[in-house]
């Protein structure tokens, strides 16, 4: 396992499609992207975790937990059905924009927080699913809310690295809050 700073790319694995699609993505998306802490490993199957702090605008600081893999259906689980699954029951925009051609067997979740410098804006949680964003404003989305926890809670229990587990947990506790305040 490794820890480090780079300048755009937030993990460090040995799957170079894997760096590309994460430094497009936040390149590209997230202007003003400033690494904090960067945490990956390669196992099973072949999982990277990144953490980073993030400053969107003048007036707006965030943090990004970011989890990339690949997926399959093997004896450790059916990832791969559970994920098109869950895309099927989202409806047919989720199965078209949360598919990636580029890498089909692989995930990537982002949990993004945002929040104001000031008490003028309310901070706000995001997730995306593959570069997807996945609005929590609609039961017919809760699949995918359910593939994201059990995919980050499976990843925490994979690893014993405290900066692994605390990035996770720090993700599911934000996924479970927005839930809740959902079905409030």
């Amino acid at each position: 396992m490794r820890s480090f700073l780079c300048s755009y790319t937030a993990v460090y694995t040995k799957n170079l499609k894997c760096n590309f699609i994460l430094f497009l993505w936040q390149k590209f998306f997230f202007t003003g992207f400033s690494p904090y802490m960067n945490v990956s490993f390669t196992g099973i199957d072949n999982i990277s975790v990144a953490y980073a702090k993030l400053k969107t605008s003048p007036f707006t600081k965030g943090e990004i937990y970011s989890f990339f893999g690949n997926i399959t259906d093997d004896s450790r689980g059916m990832d791969k059905t559970d994920f098109e699954t869950c895309l099927k029951k989202a409806g047919s925009y989720y199965e078209w924009n949360c598919r990636k051609d580029v890498l089909p067997d692989s995930f990537f979740i982002q949990v993004m927080k945002e929040e104001g410098d000031s008490l003028k804006i309310p901070p706000r949680v995001s997730f995306f699913l593959n570069c997807c964003k996945i609005p929590m404003n609609t039961d017919k989305n809760l699949p995918i809310f359910s593939y994201i926890g059990k995919t980050i809670v499976k990843i925490k229990e994979m690893t014993d690295n405290p900066e692994i587990i605390k990035i996770a947990r720090k993700a599911d506790k934000m996924l479970m809050d927005e839930i809740i305040k959902y079905l409030g």
